[in-house]
């Protein structure tokens, strides 16, 4: 029935689904986006820098979720609850260059049960996953897996054709000595600086 979004000033606003009725909840404190709701409607999370936040879907209680977990100056998070509500999932990656990855946050409560604090790594490796999106059965997990990679080529000038250059290997930023004895080059993803004949 409503749509929560982020205007340009840092605010976070709902409106209801007819367009009517627009109101400010509350202000983000900075750039943020990610917006997800609770399935019972009650919360909404979302990402902004420094980590996820949350908060009533009221506009109340607006707080860090995780304050102090994995507190790198760079972050992302893009999280979505689990249709029944028991689980939170997001990706996270602490740098730019760093492959993101799944983690989950237990939520389920019971009697003899508290939610975890820490989340739980799901996912580890080279590919970057990200807009996990968790299935309706509550038992799989959608997401974007990327593999970043280049080829490093060259233009042909006879042939008007790019042609791969060193073996096509996966770098960005080449440049050449004055003498041209020697190539320097960022590997890419890694970006790690190199430099050979």
């Amino acid at each position: 029935n409503s749509v929560a979004y982020f205007s340009a000033e840092d605010d976070i606003w709902l409106v209801r689904s007819d367009g009517t009725g627009a109101h400010k909840l509350a202000s983000t404190g900075g750039p943020a986006g990610w917006a997800a709701w609770s399935p019972d409607g009650a919360t909404i999370r979302f990402s902004r820098a420094g980590g996820i936040w949350e908060m009533s879907s009221k506009g109340s209680n607006l707080h860090q979720l995780l304050p102090g977990w994995h507190s790198e100056d760079w972050q992302q998070f893009r999280g979505r609850w689990t249709t029944d509500g028991k689980f939170y999932v997001f990706q996270y990656a602490a740098t730019p260059s760093e492959t993101a990855q799944l983690w989950a946050l237990d939520e389920r409560r019971g009697l003899f049960r508290h939610p975890s604090a820490e989340p739980v790594q799901l996912t580890t490796g080279p590919i970057s996953w990200d807009l996990p999106l968790p299935g309706k059965d509550g038992k799989k997990i959608f997401a974007e897996g990327v593999t970043p990679r280049g080829e490093l080529v060259r233009l042909d000038p006879q042939t008007k054709q790019f042609q791969s250059f060193l073996g096509g290997i996966s770098v960005e930023g080449v440049t050449f000595s004055k003498d041209g004895q020697f190539v320097a080059y960022v590997s890419y993803p890694e970006r790690i600086l190199w430099r050979a004949n």
